[in-house]
């Protein structure tokens, strides 16, 4: 069943103009084992687009969330008889960043940001779940997603700069993905389609463009020339 993808794009990921003096966190826990953990340090954490909420439905879902610095603002949103696990840290100013799970089994979410005006978004979505994602952008202005609808998938993705642009999609089952980006100005943009496809890391060092669709049919992964 698909369920909606990260927040990133449908949110337009403006902050509220002006820095607000206040902090907001919206909590909602519907089940048995829920756990949160919300620590904020700084004015106008949770006001922004997202709102700063947390969201549990179902089962041992864990949700952590560190704002330091002013004006962070988060979504984390578990939902499913599965055990859901999911962790943002952010250090800096502006940050934003989201997370929406799905599925009936464990998965793992993790995203770290550090600087000043980073958006950065995973979703997870499958019937036995079980992926991974971890995402980590330090600099500014770095957008980020990582998309996964499936069991058993990975991906790994580090932005450094600013200014980088990188989208992960993973549509299937047991599926692999890691990319890095140092240096400003990067975009990159990789999918997997299918079954057990893996890639080798694609490493950016400023200023290129790469997209790369991988598929059951085209399993080789060739970069762009």
């Amino acid at each position: 069943m698909r369920r909606p993808r990260s927040l990133l794009l449908g949110l337009g990921l403006a902050l509220a103009a002006g820095a607000a003096q206040a902090q907001s966190v919206f909590i909602e826990q519907v089940g048995t084992g829920n756990t949160v953990s919300v620590s904020q340090s700084g004015a106008g954490n949770g006001e922004g687009a997202l709102g700063g909420r947390v969201r549990q439905t179902g089962a041992a879902s864990t949700a952590a969330v560190a704002q330091t610095g002013p004006d962070n603002d988060f979504n984390i949103d578990q939902s499913g008889a599965g055990a859901h696990v999911a962790s943002i840290d952010q250090a800096g100013s502006e940050n934003l960043a989201s997370i929406v799970q799905g599925g009936g089994a464990d998965n793992v979410a993790t995203i770290l940001q550090t600087g000043y005006a980073n958006r950065a978004s995973i979703g997870q979505a499958g019937l036995a779940g079980g992926n991974t994602a971890f995402l980590s952008q330090t600099g500014s202005q770095n957008v980020a997603s990582i998309d996964q609808d499936g069991d058993g998938n990975s991906a790994s993705l580090s932005q450094s700069g600013d200014d980088n642009t990188a989208s992960f999609t993973q549509i299937g089952d047991g599926n692999a993905l890691a990319g890095a980006q140092s240096g400003d100005g990067n975009s990159l943009s990789l999918t997997q389609i299918g079954d057990g496809l893996s890639a080798p890391t694609v490493t950016q060092t400023g200023g290129s463009s790469i997209s790369v669709t991988q598929t059951m049919l085209a399993p080789a992964f060739v970069l762009p020339k």
